[in-house]
């Protein structure tokens, strides 16, 4: 399931994926996410790449981009399984920019979601 979560799922498409409910996809991501200490999909991505849960995962193929210092650091954030209010804290920046950075990042990323973000971000070697 965090592997569904990391490649940008939803809990639907984790669900038809391997046959079970949405309902059993949700409450297992949330006991996950009780274990890995966030509440966050893109947070239990990063605990779980950084824990070598997911290091087996292959990595997605994607061509070669660059991130602005502003993209790297609302990835952080997402990493450390803020919300956009709390990057923009953190950043003192608005909220509108910190969701500016996010679409870019995932134009720049071909990510999906939040969480699909930071796994292509650890496969791509910029998360440790």
């Amino acid at each position: 399931m965090l592997a569904g979560a990391a490649r940008g799922q939803t809990n639907e498409e984790i669900a038809a994926a391997l046959g079970i409910k949405r309902a059993t996809v949700s409450s297992t991501l949330l006991r996950a996410g009780r274990v890995l200490g966030t509440g966050s999909r893109a947070g239990m991505v990063h605990r779980a790449y950084a824990c070598g849960v997911l290091s087996g995962l292959t990595p997605e193929a994607r061509p070669p981009f660059r991130l602005s210092r502003a993209q790297t650091a609302v990835l952080g954030g997402l990493a450390n399984g803020s919300s956009a209010r709390e990057i923009a804290d953190t950043l003192a920046v608005s909220e509108n920019t910190v969701k500016t950075h996010l679409r870019k990042l995932f134009t720049a990323l071909g990510a999906a979601s939040r969480s699909h973000a930071v796994a292509l971000a650890w496969q791509h070697g910029l998360l440790h």
